[in-house]
This record gives structure tokens, sequence and C-alpha cells, in this order.
């Protein structure tokens, strides 16, 4: 266990060193703020709460059971070169410190983002090209968790929202497709807790809360058609290409006088070439 610790302790100092420290985020404003330390997977359980303490500057693990769905409001934090050192009041009235490496807090998830998300349960939203680590189901043998990808555009209802295992994707989505087949996406309401501002998964951001063939009502069937099926052709525009297959990797721009022409690279062999904002080429 002790080994265990070490080793998890070094690769957070390593993290921290490569993440710029407090970034985006203004940390005053998270005293006072809720939070709820996570639920665990059944076989992280043993672990316990590893970056967390009840004497300050000491060493964990909490067991889980003391901390595990309790409410804890920050009242005192403090930096110092990459660490975030937190004290938290439990709201059966225990101290804990913790401890965070770049920027963000290991284990734990703001109250906030489950009290703001529940706005949308009921509300359908639709799929994205990129909606991050893929949505899944639980195989109806094993349980467990089954990554597939969804139909670019489609539309389904969140049915439920709970908390999550992990501190970057908090909020874990249980949503019904038209044809009431059951799918979970793991995300976020914000980027609170994120250092990086690469981690999370806000709902906002990897989903489209309106339908977005009513966003564009004057595009093309051909479009939507291509779209669903995450196809491009010679024709469309930028933000047809962007819908279909998300943002490219790079982006080379050359300008001339009489117009402008961009090369969208998508991995290590796809590219997209446009004169002013319209495919003139694909190359695969």
């Amino acid at each position: 266990m002790k080994k265990l610790l070490i080793f998890l302790l070094l690769i957070n100092c390593l993290l921290a060193s490569l993440v710029p420290a407090f970034a985006e985020q203004n940390y005053n404003d998270w005293i006072g703020k809720e939070i709820i330390f996570l639920p665990m997977t059944e076989s992280m359980q043993k672990y316990g709460y590893q970056l967390y303490s009840y004497t300050f500057g000491g060493f964990g693990p909490i067991p889980y059971t003391d901390l595990a769905n309790k409410s804890a409001r920050i009242v005192e934090l403090k930096q110092d070169t990459g660490i975030l050192y937190i004290t938290f009041k439990t709201e059966d009235g225990k101290i804990v410190y913790g401890q965070g490496y770049g920027g963000n807090l290991e284990s734990i998830a703001f109250k906030s983002e489950m009290e703001n998300v529940k706005q949308y349960i009921g509300k359908t939203i639709w799929t994205k090209v990129d909606l991050g680590t893929s949505p899944y189901i639980l195989d109806t043998v094993t349980n467990k968790p089954k990554n597939i990808r969804l139909p670019n555009l489609a539309g389904y209802v969140i049915q439920n929202i709970e908390w999550g295992h992990n501190e970057t994707w908090p909020l874990k989505f249980t949503l019904v497709s038209t044809t009431n087949d059951i799918v979970l996406w793991e995300g976020s309401y914000s980027r609170i807790n994120d250092t990086s501002n690469k981690l999370m998964r806000p709902l906002e951001e990897y989903w489209y809360l309106s339908d977005p063939v009513k966003i564009y009502p004057k595009w093309p069937q051909r479009a939507w058609d291509a779209i669903k099926e995450y196809k491009i052709y010679i024709g469309m525009n930028k933000e047809m290409v962007l819908m279909s297959w998300g943002k490219p990797e790079r982006v080379y721009r050359t300008t001339t006088a009489n117009r402008v022409s961009e090369q969208w690279v998508y991995g290590s062999s796809n590219y997209v070439y446009f004169d002013n904002g319209v495919v003139s080429a694909i190359q695969n």
C-alpha cells in the first residue's frame, strides 16, 4: 500500500510539472463552495481517498466509507508551486486536508455541477461528431461497459444524471434514443476543477442542445445525409465539414489576391482542401 501511495504521489508531481500552475482558474472563488467525494468503482474502494488526510501535511488514505458520497465545504485554500492545499469541513463536522496537483482536485466534484445540469433532465440533446470518450452501453451478460459509436446528429432524451467516478467527468448521463435504447455518457456541466481546460467534457461543448437541422434550415438534404454518416463531399462549407468530421488537428492557410486556400489535416492521411471556404478537394 505504501509503495502504491508513493507511486501515485510521484505521478501527480510529474503531472503538476507538465501543467501550468493555476491557469484559467480563480481559486479564491472556491472558498465556501460545496463539493462531494465521488463514489469509486468497487475495485478501487479498497485504496480509499489517497490524497486526503485528517492531519495537515499528512498522507492518506482516508478509508472509502469515511467520505464516499459525503458533502464538504472548502474553508481554506493555499497555492504553492503547482500544488493546492485545501482544507474541507465535511457535513458531519470533520476537518479533512487535501492536496491537488496540476491545479485540480482528485476524487471530488463541485456540487454546483449537479445543481446546474439538472435543468436538462427530460430534454433532448443531439450527438456531435466528437463526444470525448465514446458513449457506452452495459453488456447484458457481463454488465460491463461496451463502447459504441452513436449516429451523428441523433437525438437522445436525458433520462437521468448521477455522480460518476472520475473528477474530470464527474456526471454520468443516462440517455434514451427514439427507439428506447439506453446509452450512458460521462461528462461535466462546466470546466471547474480543470486547470488545463482540456480534460473536462462540458455538456454544451460535446452535444447540441438544439436540433442542428433547425439551426441551418437552408442547408440541402444531401448535406444532412452526408453529415449523419460522417461523410463529406466537394462543395460543402466549413460548418458542414466541422459537423461531419469535427475539428481538424492542423490547419494550413494560403492567401492570394484572388482567394484564400486552406488545408485541414485529420490524422495522418486525411486532408480536406478549401477555396474561399468551400471544399474543393479531398485526399485520403
